[in-house]
């Protein structure tokens, strides 16, 4: 399940959005909470790491141009839908300059909508080379759920059994192994996949050095981190880099 953050000022507009979002990917997308200017945007996108942004342009203190073009320094693999009322092509020259996927007038139009973030879905999906046999929806019980959200979520930073545990208020050794029970494997490795996945998404975008992606897909240790990823890949962080990225640089 992937992560949406909503930025607009005018709350019908969030509203809107909120509804065609929880219809139309129930189960694919996670909405988090909404920013109502560009600052805002900022701090939220560095707290709560989403994997796509819907973005206004003409936002209060901080536009959203100037937003994304922060937002993209510390998250570089986020995938911005620019929705605006603007309808100058100077302003779409900016936002793809920020790494902007798409951009749309307003009032977007839901099938629009609907096929912008569904060809993000699709690219997301296809830089995510590790796969599991379950998904979300199809895990058992609500806690099971509730523990999978989290990591979705939070993968990025700190957390661990003791913290996943807490936050699902049961015993860690219990929730590990009701967790390996309904998954089919362990707390851990999904939440390294997770963490790899995300890797493999910096690897081939940005030209980050190793140690940066480990930090930025949420390992402590840059050692750790390339023996994982090894372990799932089957290529060290070098090697993947140099075979899929989209840079020039490493071909």
């Amino acid at each position: 399940m992937y992560s949406l953050m909503i930025v607009e000022d005018e709350p019908m507009e969030r509203q809107a959005l909120r509804k065609i979002i929880s219809k139309e990917f129930k189960d694919e997308i996670k909405i988090l909470d909404d920013a109502k200017n560009g600052a805002e945007a900022i701090i939220k996108a560095q707290h709560n790491k989403p994997d796509i942004i819907l973005m206004d342009i003409g936002l209060p203190e901080v536009n959203g141009i100037e937003a994304q073009s922060e937002i993209i320094s510390f998250l570089p693999t986020v995938q911005t839908i620019i929705i605006t009322a603007y309808s100058d092509f100077s302003y779409a020259q900016k936002a793809l300059k920020f790494k902007a996927k798409d951009y749309l007038l307003k009032p977007a139009k839901t099938i629009n909508l609907k096929t912008s973030i569904n060809r993000i879905i699709k690219d997301l999906n296809n830089t995510s080379p590790i796969e599991h046999s379950f998904t979300l929806k199809e895990a058992e019980s609500d806690t099971i759920k509730k523990a999978l959200s989290y990591m979705n979520v939070n993968f990025r930073d700190k957390i661990d059994l003791q913290s996943i545990s807490n936050h699902i208020h049961l015993n860690a050794q219990y929730f590990s192994r009701v967790f390996k029970k309904e998954t089919g494997i362990s707390y851990i490795d999904y939440l390294n996949s997770l963490r790899v996945n995300y890797a493999c998404k910096m690897l081939s975008s940005t030209s980050y050095p190793v140690y940066r992606v480990a930090v930025e897909a949420g390992f402590t240790d840059p050692s750790y981190f390339s023996r994982v990823f090894t372990k799932y890949i089957q290529h060290t962080p070098t090697e993947y880099r140099r075979k899929y990225s989209s840079s020039s640089k490493y071909k």
